[in-house]
């Protein structure tokens, strides 16, 4: 990224600059929004000790409508653990949830009271365990409820949204088996598909001789 916004700004003052680039200030930046958050102290909530209150932060699994919940076992899959995945933080996505739950004609707690999110965090629990990953995730399809399954490399390859969107390709070598495919997709400059993994040592000869060794002294470094 500090390559490209060089780049940019190189076409419009015609001057290059250095670009200072450390992991660490990657991994700070990106909390930018959780040092913001903080400082306000109530979307974000923070101990006396000045952490973060994970356990009482809505997008940390605090509340039951933003966590990952264990499905039945689905009789096609023996012995597999399937889980389906919530963030149904907005109320009117919230509400499509208990739809998809039967909970819309339920008395229950309003969707922000703190106090009564454990409990209702188990109660959504007992009714996850009721039905298959496969089946809540038919429930839920074409809703805004915000919850889907949660899927392993393979079936995340295989599922119709991505297939359609040419969202993975197969990896070169290994049949069976696929990878992202490139992000975001360019009309005419496209990324490339997956190559073959390198070969460790596999290009030396051709590097060295592209920088000026000769065949013969390629040989004897490398014999």
């Amino acid at each position: 990224m500090g390559v490209l916004l060089a780049l940019l700004e190189r076409q419009r003052s015609g001057q290059g600059q250095v670009i200072d680039a450390a992991m660490l200030d990657g991994a700070n930046y990106t909390a930018l929004p959780l040092f913001k958050w903080a400082q306000g102290g109530k979307f974000v909530p923070v101990s006396k000790d000045g952490h973060l209150a994970a356990s009482d932060f809505v997008l940390r699994q605090a509340p039951p409508w933003s966590d990952v919940y264990l499905c039945k076992e689905d009789p096609a899959k023996p012995g597999t653990r399937q889980y389906i995945t919530v963030q149904a933080i907005e109320p009117q996505f919230y509400a499509e949830l208990l739809k998809g739950l039967g909970l819309q004609d339920a008395a229950l707690p309003a969707q922000y009271d703190r106090k009564a999110w454990p409990e209702m965090k188990l109660q959504f629990a007992r009714i996850f365990e009721q039905k298959t990953r496969n089946e809540w995730a038919e429930i839920f399809k074409g809703t805004d409820a915000c919850c889907v399954p949660v899927l392993n490399p393979a079936e995340a390859a295989a599922h119709e949204h991505n297939r359609l969107r040419g969202s993975f390709e197969a990896t070169p070598g290994s049949p069976g088996f696929y990878e992202p495919a490139p992000a975001p997709k360019l009309s005419r400059t496209p990324g490339h598909v997956p190559r073959p993994s390198p070969i460790p040592g596999g290009d030396t000869r051709k590097v060295l001789l592209e920088n000026g060794f000769l065949k013969e002294e390629v040989e004897l470094l490398l014999n």
